[in-house]
């Protein structure tokens, strides 16, 4: 149990909440002061992913040692009390939303690693929750946040550079939402697959799938998102009114946003005006509208910068100063791109996350298409930023 529980990374306290059971109770049993009864040691099997080896293990050390049913019986009695008793073990949907929120606002501005660790610790905290056969009603907010952990998995998956892994995550999700009758966790899923697809060229699927997804969004925030994903897929394969209609969209839903039941989670889980801006930025910059690109990608960082740091988006802001590097470059403002451009060659390496990465090659690429590439300014440039993507494909 001690070997299983480390190999997971998780705390004995953990653990006990995981399985609603008292700490103390748990550490005699992990020191082998107590025998746990068939329920505890179900659960704790459940929650370790033991496959059932720890049930084996103790019906096999019970039948050596020859416990006496009668008194095990009544042992499980008290412990069946305590467990319909406690409140103060139980996960409930508050304490997961609670951590939801921190996680989602720490993806804005945290490097993506310990994230994973995080979310697949709630998940499997709220498997165990579930597993316990709460109420209709309270299983149905776990179901839901759940979902919503899984989607989040997603993102950071995707941009840890793992594409299918991540869509197999978005995936799980919406058959969350499906089979919940959710359409609000549905379509900001079906809004994450879209993202997927469109980093790894599928924009014309993922265009689509954007644009099905809205029609049973709710209004606000994932109408702000799903339209602004649309519009950047729809640039990327040369649909340029479909991209401007879009666009109208975006701006439209921004007016008069609101939130739902996820997008009041908050950090990843918003679409917020800074990231529309980006989003508009980009998708401008790939319509080769430079000009208004500059102008919605400098809005998008002077809204990071001005804002809260706890929603300062690492990525999007370096993804913004990328779209405002190449309007620079095609102006023939070299000395311009590279000044935008600075804080984004100086993130760390842990933070060098793939979507910067193909940023950053977008910019390579304008660099040698223009006139000035054998400036040595532009080759200076060249060479750092091929130098910092190498390095992030390595790892």
């Amino acid at each position: 149990m001690k070997r299983l529980r480390t190999a997971h990374g998780l705390t004995a306290d953990q653990l006990a909440r995981l399985i609603s059971y008292d700490r103390g109770a748990l550490s005699r049993i992990e020191r082998g002061k107590r025998a746990p009864t068939a329920d505890i040691a179900a659960r704790i099997d459940i929650a370790l992913d033991a496959g059932g080896s720890l049930v084996r293990l103790i019906e096999r050390n019970r039948s050596h040692n020859g416990d006496d049913d009668l008194v095990t019986a009544a042992r499980e009695s008290t412990e069946f009390a305590q467990w319909i008793t406690a409140t103060a073990g139980q996960l409930d949907s508050a304490q997961v939303a609670d951590e939801l929120t921190a996680i989602g606002c720490q993806f804005v501005y945290a490097t993506p690693i310990p994230l994973i660790e995080r979310l697949r610790a709630l998940r499997g905290e709220i498997r165990a929750a579930l597993h316990t056969s709460p109420a209709p009603a309270r299983a149905r907010e776990l179901v839901l946040l759940g979902g919503i952990t899984i989607d989040l998995l997603a993102h950071v998956t995707e941009n840890l550079g793992h594409p299918r892994a991540a869509e197999r995550h978005a995936r799980a999700a919406e058959a969350i939402a499906v089979n919940l009758g959710h359409p609000g966790l549905q379509a900001w899923a079906e809004g994450t697959r879209a993202l997927i697809w469109e980093w790894n060229s599928r924009p014309a699927e993922a265009m689509e799938l954007a644009a099905k997804a809205a029609s049973i969004a709710p209004a606000g925030e994932q109408q702000v998102r799903l339209a602004a994903i649309e519009a950047r897929c729809a640039a990327r394969i040369g649909r340029t009114d479909t991209a401007h209609a879009a666009i109208t969209r975006s701006i439209q839903a921004a007016e008069a946003a609101a939130h739902d039941e996820l997008t009041m989670l908050g950090g990843a889980l918003r679409f917020p005006p800074s990231k529309m801006a980006y989003y508009l930025g980009s998708t401008h910059r790939l319509l080769g509208e430079h000009e208004h690109a500059q102008r919605w990608a400098l809005e998008a960082i002077l809204a990071y910068e001005t804002g809260p740091t706890t929603e300062r988006s690492y990525g999007d802001e370096a993804l913004a100063r990328a779209d405002v590097a190449i309007g620079r470059i095609h102006s023939g403002e070299l000395d311009g791109a590279r000044e935008i451009l600075t804080p984004v060659l100086r993130l760390p390496s842990e933070q060098r996350i793939q979507p910067i990465a193909d940023g950053l090659r977008a910019v390579d690429t304008a660099l040698s298409n223009t006139h000035y590439a054998n400036d040595p300014t532009t080759i200076e440039l060249s060479e750092e930023i091929n130098m910092l993507t190498s390095s992030r494909h390595q790892e």
